[in-house]
């Protein structure tokens, strides 16, 4: 697992994701501390749930489809590597990425811990719900276009709820979603509402983790991406 952990870590190194995600990350930070101090928290959490938080659900796409193509899966399927420990290295990898990435935007301008142990919390559980759904989509796609086209149709199940929890009122049951979930969590931390409802909200996040997880798993095997 650690080998698998090591190899993913360097082939996004190498592919640059780091690198673009660096320099990304260093624009918005020289964006935000040109801010009013008392709008940064907002744009801040914009960003990261709208940007850092997801970014494994595109990138995993372009990892698998590479591997496809050069036919590492099929060689790693005849090894003693589990089909979940191939899943999680890659989630792990990409998780590590947009945790480091989001830490940065929110401490850097912020210049404080407060509320960053959840949204935190928020990234890590949105970064793999969400690379665990776009591995699952990655299983099926031949090409990089037919992966967008399905991740664009299916996040419009998660996606679409999320306007009428932001523009009407009396939508707290939509937070059993995963996106509404984050964004109810992070939107309580720009606001200070410390309450049981975030907790609640990481709950919900790692049930859909559990959720995905198996979507992924039975995406790969049908596709007999693992023998």
């Amino acid at each position: 697992m650690l080998r698998l952990l090591k190899y993913d870590l360097n082939i996004q190194i190498r592919s640059g994701y780091w690198t673009v995600y660096g320099v990304i990350a260093l624009v918005y930070v020289l964006i935000m501390v040109n801010l009013p101090v008392n709008i940064r928290d907002e744009v801040a959490v914009g960003l990261i749930y709208m940007d850092t938080s997801v970014l494994g659900l595109i990138f995993v796409g372009a990892l698998v489809l590479l591997e496809k193509q050069q036919g590492v899966l099929h060689s790693l399927s005849v090894t003693p590597l589990s089909l979940n420990k191939y899943l999680f290295s890659k989630v792990i990898s990409l998780t590590i990425l947009s945790a480091v990435i989001s830490s940065l935007l929110w401490i850097i301008p912020l210049w404080t811990f407060n509320g960053y142990g959840f949204i935190l919390a928020g990234v890590l559980l949105s970064s793999i719900a969400f690379t665990l759904f776009g591995l699952g989509f990655a299983a099926g796609a031949e090409t990089f276009n037919q992966f967008l086209f399905r991740i664009f149709a299916g996040s419009m199940i998660f996606s679409l709820p999320v306007l009428p929890m932001v523009f009407l009122h009396s939508t707290g049951w939509l937070i059993f979603l995963p996106s509404n979930a984050a964004l109810d969590l992070f939107i309580r931390v720009t606001k200070g509402n410390f309450s049981v409802v975030q907790l609640l909200d990481l709950l919900i996040l790692i049930f859909w983790i559990f959720i995905l997880r198996i979507f992924a798993a039975k995406q790969f095997i049908r596709h007999n991406l693992f023998l």
